[in-house]
């Protein structure tokens, strides 16, 4: 499934199967876009020309794939999981309220389920290495749980937290704000790869020493 071309795909997975469908969504209902909490904004890499055709396909053919969002039980708040870049289409076609199918689940479970299915798209891995760090913070997992809860083995999880650990936290930052696109991003991966046996001892860029 792209994002251009969002897909009326029945999406339950367990959660709020007891409420009304709406728009082929068990659960979905129109929220308010001030109700949702942008707690994870900052995991997703900023795609200018995805939003871009996002908007185009709203705008021709209205919100075909809800958002998701979990109740956090502390706040009262609907924090927004899944479907960022539709929330900001929505936003650029000066919507009021989005499509949402509302999990009754508290939000580190529900950020697992979407490591584990990437419901809309397919998430670049330092997206999933960014949520993959809020749920082992927020949950205190260890490795082998947090790779339990996704149904990954404990080599994917490592090979996420590596990419965060040789990456600057400033870029990490910068990549969420849009300053670098995801086609740049790609692009400067590899200049921070770990090293290996074959590389030379000076390969590690300046950064290091600053982040």
């Amino acid at each position: 499934m792209t994002d251009s071309l969002e897909s009326q795909t029945s999406n339950t997975h367990g959660f709020g199967a007891h409420e009304q469908s709406v728009g082929g969504y068990v659960g979905a209902r129109q929220v308010d876009l001030h109700r949702l909490e942008l707690r994870f904004e900052a995991t997703r890499i900023a795609d200018t020309a995805a939003v871009q055709r996002l908007t185009e396909s709203i705008r021709t053919s209205g919100q075909l794939v809800a958002c998701i969002a979990a109740d956090d039980q502390d706040s009262g708040a609907l924090v927004l999981i899944d479907g960022y870049r539709r929330l900001s289409a929505l936003k650029r076609l000066g919507a009021d309220t989005a499509l949402v199918q509302c999990w009754h689940c508290p939000v580190g479970p529900a950020l697992a389920q979407m490591l584990a299915h990437s419901f809309s798209r397919a998430f670049d891995p330092m997206e999933e290495a960014l949520m993959l760090r809020e749920l082992i913070d927020s949950l205190g997992l260890s490795q082998r749980e947090a790779a339990r809860q996704c149904a990954r083995d404990v080599s994917w999880v490592q090979r996420r937290l590596v990419l965060l650990g040789h990456c600057p936290r400033t870029w990490c930052r910068r990549c969420a704000v849009g300053a670098y696109r995801v086609g740049r991003a790609h692009a400067l991966w590899p200049r921070w790869r770990a090293p290996t046996a074959s590389m030379p001892v000076n390969y590690w860029p300046a950064w290091q020493a600053t982040t």
